[in-house]
């Protein structure tokens, strides 16, 4: 559910529950920048994962930099689920990544760079 809150004058946050991953699971982020550590992404990648030994039990990858809002990669973290974690089989499903997005042609060089990130990120979380 996407929702956006405002505090209003004399509000604050005094708390936020960041509940903790089931055993096995591991997550990651990899961020493709073009100068210093504080500029915004070109493209992102974060993906949690929870593994069986070498084989992927669930994932979800979201992706930034390529949308307006961050983008939930559906189709390939619904494959994830019994994928053998091995650099082929990864290397397979991270070339469908953004199969439905819609690229302008100044930002169609996104889409091979978001395809490589996944691949990169979820080998080293394979490991």
């Amino acid at each position: 559910m996407e929702r956006e809150n405002i505090l209003l004058p004399g509000e604050i946050i005094t708390a936020i529950h960041i509940p903790e991953l089931p055993e096995s699971t591991c997550s990651g982020y990899l961020k493709l920048k073009e100068r210093g550590a504080w500029d915004f992404a070109v493209v992102s990648v974060a993906a949690v994962v929870q593994k069986n030994g070498s084989t992927f039990k669930s994932g979800t990858i979201a992706l930034g930099g390529v949308a307006p809002i961050p983008w939930l990669e559906q189709g390939v973290s619904a494959q994830m689920a019994g994928l053998n974690a091995g650099e082929e089989s990864i290397a397979q499903i991270s070339k469908q990544a953004l199969s439905k997005a819609e690229p302008l042609a100044q930002n169609i060089y996104k889409v091979p760079l978001a395809q490589n990130m996944i691949k990169k990120l979820l080998l080293k979380l394979e490991a």
